[in-house]
């Protein structure tokens, strides 16, 4: 085991000396639809499988095994064989581009996380958007503020960028207390007609969170009457905030009239069947992982409706890793990797979500399924 660490670490550095290329070009040109993991991996990618017992002389060897593992539905042994590549040819920035892309969809974001430090220290002004962004979230997930700010000082040009980059400078100036530098980052998107609902949508998160509660009802209020609203995610933080302040009838009350409204829509029930229980609805938007987490969670359903099923993954895992309590995230990685014709991994999803999960009873059934698909 500890061969293999010093040997992940040994090639770690050798990336030191790649340059960097685009996640969602390898991702296009990894092959057939199944290219995701069935098998979860803790900590080393080595202490699930093994790779070569020794440095391999040159990249053919595990850049061939490798292939292998990821057109037989086996990420984390093809992102530990890619990384036995990179140690032969650190040069090479087409396995650079495969062993990232392995290493994100199999939802292995510390090591992918490692992998993109590397890239970004080359020359941020070149690396791929999503590289330098996952290099950014590692900052803004722990807390560093200022890291985050750094890391986005390179604009992300492309993909969504012009979304992310806001929002995440608006949450970082949030957590500082800085109400002004909060709504000089949110202006680009309050002032675009197609973004305006999402930026109002976190100014009322970001107050929230901040304690300015009058403000915040304010905003939700105006949220949750719109004709057409962003999202219903503001109906449950306003619900929150009431049953916060001590206003559990109008949460109440709040959540019957949207619920009538939305035709009982599971989002809104699940979260007022918590208050009618006398629990708070598990806000989680009005905080900074918490609410950058929704983004990337409804990037990905976006994603999801346009069949793209493979960067949906990668949103979700984006998602999952600031908020690794919300287990509902399986679901949807389950029901993506059924569309991608691989049960095995969608059977192992369903099977990461607790029996506390209101999904849980589903989760069975459709896991079952998917083995019964599997053989």
């Amino acid at each position: 085991m500890e061969h293999k660490l010093h040997k992940y670490a040994k090639a770690l550095k050798l990336i030191g000396a790649l340059a960097s290329s685009s996640l969602v070009a390898a991702c296009a040109a990894g092959g057939g639809a199944n290219t995701n993991s069935v098998q979860p991996v803790t900590g080393s990618l080595y202490s699930e499988f093994k790779a070569y017992d020794d440095a391999p002389d040159n990249q053919f060897g595990p850049f061939v095994a490798a292939t292998l593992a990821q057109q037989t539905d086996q990420s984390t042994k093809a992102a530990a064989y890619f990384i036995d590549a990179f140690g032969a040819a650190p040069e090479s920035r087409f396995i650079a581009d495969r062993a990232f892309s392995q290493l994100l969809m199999s939802g292995h974001l510390v090591e992918a996380t490692d992998v993109a430090a590397k890239l970004v220290e080359i020359s941020p002004e070149e690396a791929d958007d999503l590289v330098r962004l996952t290099h950014a979230l590692a900052a803004f997930k722990n807390g560093d503020w200022d890291g985050t700010r750094e890391r986005l000082k390179v604009q992300l040009s492309s993909g969504f960028g012009f979304l992310l980059s806001p929002l995440m400078h608006a949450w970082s100036f949030a957590a500082e207390g800085d109400i002004q530098a909060v709504e000089t980052a949110l202006a680009p998107l309050l002032a675009n007609e197609q973004l305006n609902g999402i930026g109002l949508e976190h100014k009322a998160f970001i107050y929230d969170y901040m304690g300015r509660q009058e403000e915040a009802l304010e905003l939700y209020e105006t949220l949750v009457n719109a004709e057409r609203p962003t999202s219903l995610q503001p109906v449950v933080a306003y619900a929150s905030l009431l049953f916060r302040m001590g206003e559990r009838a109008d949460a109440r009350t709040l959540f019957t009239e949207q619920a009538k409204r939305y035709n009982n829509h599971p989002f809104l029930l699940q979260h007022a069947g918590l208050i009618l229980q006398g629990r708070d609805a598990k806000q989680v938007a009005a905080s900074p992982n918490g609410a950058m987490a929704i983004v990337f969670g409804r990037l990905a359903n976006e994603f999801f409706q346009s069949k793209s099923y493979r960067v949906a993954v990668i949103y979700h895992r984006l998602s999952f890793s600031l908020t690794p309590d919300l287990t509902d995230i399986h679901y949807r990685l389950g029901q993506i990797f059924e569309q991608l014709n691989n049960p095995l991994s969608a059977a192992h999803e369903y099977s990461l979500i607790p029996t506390k999960n209101p999904l849980s009873l589903a989760a069975r059934n459709r896991r079952a399924s998917a083995l019964r698909q599997s053989g």
